[in-house]
């Protein structure tokens, strides 16, 4: 009981970016992620992500567990991040995390240099490092339900900063029985 509070009270301090590693779009994660129709995928690979990545962030594959069953693998708050509900395996998850604590000779300056307060709600805090997006970015799948006039939009965008083509959702098609 005391280790859940403790975990609770340092759930604050950590930054996580969270990826799927499906080979296929899934009609869930687009319900679960978007609510618009103006709204894009991006994919890469773990290999770009982590070399983009800081390299105070941590990177993992989530795991997942039945919390009824199984027990967390060691007192590491680390794993605690990096386990999830087998309710949520669907979605496959690479997480990136960073802690907010950390020393400034191990990035820290910089972490807390690329945290920004919302501007709605000064206590949420979002870290944003720089990254190379054209590194970083392999593809870009618009939305299944995006209109023509957003995927334009988006082209014209993608132009300007030299990014790949959007392509549009294999899921916008028509079924064919």
């Amino acid at each position: 009981m005391k280790l859940s509070a403790f975990a609770k009270a340092f759930r604050q301090q950590y930054y996580v970016t969270c990826w799927t590693m499906n080979e296929h779009e899934d009609i869930s994660m687009w319900d679960r992620y978007t609510s618009s129709s103006k709204s894009v995928a991006i994919y890469t690979s773990y290999k770009n992500l982590r070399s983009i990545l800081p390299r105070y962030v941590d990177m993992g594959v989530v795991r997942y567990i039945d919390y009824a069953t199984t027990r967390l693998p060691t007192l590491n708050m680390y794993h605690r991040i990096m386990h999830k509900r087998v309710e949520f395996s669907v979605e496959s998850e690479v997480r990136g995390v960073a802690f907010e604590n950390l020393p400034d000779e191990l990035g820290g300056l910089d972490l807390r240099g690329n945290r920004f307060a919302k501007s709605d709600d000064p206590s949420f805090h979002v870290f944003a490092p720089e990254v190379n997006l054209k590194q970083l970015i392999e593809g870009i799948v618009t939305h299944p339900k995006s209109a023509s006039s957003f995927r334009e939009q988006m082209q014209k965008l993608v132009e300007c900063l030299g990014l790949p083509t959007p392509i549009e959702s294999v899921l916008a098609a028509k079924p064919l029985f």
